[in-house]
C-alpha cells in the first residue's frame, strides 16, 4: 500500500514540475546559434523527469530474482514502491554544412544500458545525411533502427507516457558488443520519398554473434504510405497535436543471422516484422482525435525465450484544449507457456506549450498470465507523473 509520505512526495514533485514548466516557457525547439550562407548550427535541450508509485513494495535482487537480503538490490528499477528518475536528459546539436549535407547529434545521461555507465554522459545519436534527391538520401552513423514506427517516433512526441510493451519485446537490443542502448545501431540507411510513399533500407553492425563466428550484418527496412498529409522525414510523432491530417500505413522488418542460440545450443538468427496504422484528425471545434495500432512478431529461434512471440497495441486519444487524455491496450503473447503479459494504460497530457512543455499523468495495470515468485513479477499497478521540457 502506498503511504501518505509517498503521496506527499508525489504532489510536491507535481508542483515543482508544473512551476518549472510554466516559468521556463520554452519558445521553440533548437535555437540557431550560427549561420553563414547555407551552413547553420542549432542547439537544443530536452528533459523528461518522472515519479512513479508502484504497488510492488518488495525489494528484488535482479541476479537471483528473489527478495533482496540485507537491503542489497542489484536492479534499482524494480521492487520499489516509489522512484524518481530522469527518463531522458538530452543536449541536441543539428544543422547542415550545405544543402547536400546535414547532421544531428544528441547526448543523454547514461542509465547503464548504453555506452556509458549510469549517470554518465553518452552519445545517443550521431548521424550525417547526404541529400542526393527527394527519392534518394543516405544517412550513416549511430541512430535508431529503421524498423518500427513507434521506435522511430520521438520520445518527446508521444501521446501516451512512453512506447508500448510489444515494440520493446519485438526489437532486439541494438548492440555492438553490447555497447549501444536505445534500439539503435551503427548503420548506413538508403531512404527517400516518392510523393506520399517512403522507403528505408538499412545495414548495420548489429548484435555480437554467437560462438566467435564472423560477425553478420543486421538488415532493417521500412515502408509507409501517407494517404493524407505526408510524413517525409526519418522521425515520426505519435501525435502532431492536430497540426496534420494523418492516415498512414506502414510495415517493417529486422533480421540478423547467428545472434542467438536455439533449444539445442546451435547458433540461430533473429527475424521480426511489424505492421502499423496511424490516424489523426483535427476537428472543426478545435479538438483532435487520434488512434494508432501496430502488430509485431519476432522469432529469435529459441522456444524458451520470452522475446519469441507476437503482440499488438492499440492507443486512442482525444485532445480537448490543453487536455489530451488517452487509453492504451498492449499485449505480448510469448512463445513459452504461461509467459504472456498485458498492460492497460489510462492517462492524460496537460499541454502547457504543446510537446515543448507538458505534464503526463498515467495509471498502468500490468497483468501476467502466471504470477512470478516476487511482487515485481505479480500483477500490479503503477501510477506515474512525468514532466517534459523541449527547447
Amino acid at each position: 500500500m502506498i503511504s501518505g509520505k509517498k503521496l506527499i512526495t508525489f504532489f510536491l514533485f507535481l508542483a515543482f514540475g508544473a512551476a518549472s514548466l510554466i516559468f521556463v516557457s520554452p519558445a521553440q525547439a533548437k535555437e540557431t546559434v550560427f549561420q553563414k550562407g547555407d551552413a547553420k548550427l542549432k542547439l537544443g535541450a530536452r528533459f523528461q523527469s518522472r515519479l512513479r508509485l508502484s504497488s510492488t513494495a518488495e525489494a528484488v535482487d535482479s541476479t537471483t530474482g528473489l527478495p533482496a537480503v540485507g537491503g542489497a538490490v542489484n536492479d534499482s528499477t524494480i521492487g520499489r514502491d516509489y522512484q524518481f528518475d530522469f527518463r531522458r536528459a538530452r543536449i541536441i546539436m543539428a544543422g547542415q554544412v550545405n544543402k547536400f549535407m546535414s547532421f544531428m547529434a544528441q547526448t543523454d545521461i547514461g542509465n547503464g544500458t548504453g555506452q556509458a555507465a549510469s549517470g554518465a554522459v553518452e552519445w545517443r545519436d550521431a548521424v550525417v545525411t547526404l541529400n542526393f534527391s527527394k527519392a534518394a538520401k543516405v544517412s550513416f552513423g549511430l541512430f535508431k533502427l529503421q524498423f518500427t514506427r513507434s521506435r522511430n517516433g520521438s520520445g518527446f512526441g508521444q501521446m501516451a507516457l512512453d512506447r508500448p510493451l510489444p515494440e520493446s519485446m519485438s526489437t532486439a537490443t541494438s548492440s555492438v558488443d553490447g555497447s549501444i542502448g536505445g534500439k539503435r545501431d551503427q548503420q548506413i540507411v538508403l531512404w527517400g520519398n516518392k510523393n506520399k510513399f517512403q522507403y528505408r533500407v538499412g545495414i548495420g553492425d548489429g548484435e555480437t554473434t554467437i560462438g566467435g563466428k564472423t560477425d553478420t550484418f543486421r538488415l532493417t527496412g521500412r515502408v509507409h504510405y501517407a494517404f493524407w498529409d505526408k510524413e517525409q522525414g526519418l522521425g515520426y510523432k505519435e501525435t502532431y497535436l492536430g497540426k496534420k491530417n494523418i492516415l498512414t500505413i506502414g510495415a517493417g522488418f529486422d533480421s540478423q543471422a547467428d545472434v542467438n542460440t536455439d533449444n539445442s545450443g546451435n547458433a540461430t538468427g533473429n527475424t521480426a516484422v511489424t505492421l502499423d496504422v496511424t490516424y489523426e484528425k483535427p476537428l472543426a471545434n478545435g479538438n483532435v482525435v487520434n488512434a494508432n495500432f501496430a502488430y509485431y512478431s519476432r522469432d529469435d529461434g529459441n522456444d524458451a525465450s520470452t522475446s519469441k512471440g507476437s503482440g499488438l497495441h492499440l492507443t486512442a486519444g482525444y485532445k480537448m484544449g490543453q487536455w489530451f487524455p488517452y487509453l492504451r491496450y498492449a499485449t505480448w503473447d510469448a512463445k513459452p507457456a504461461n509467459s504472456d503479459e498485458t498492460r492497460i494504460n489510462l492517462g492524460t497530457n496537460y499541454l502547457i506549450k504543446g510537446h515543448h512543455a507538458k505534464i503526463v499523468f498515467d495509471l498502468e495495470s500490468i497483468d501476467y498470465e502466471v504470477d512470478g515468485a516476487t511482487k515485481a513479477t505479480k500483477d500490479h499497478t503503477v501510477v506515474t507523473m512525468q514532466w517534459q521540457m523541449d527547447f
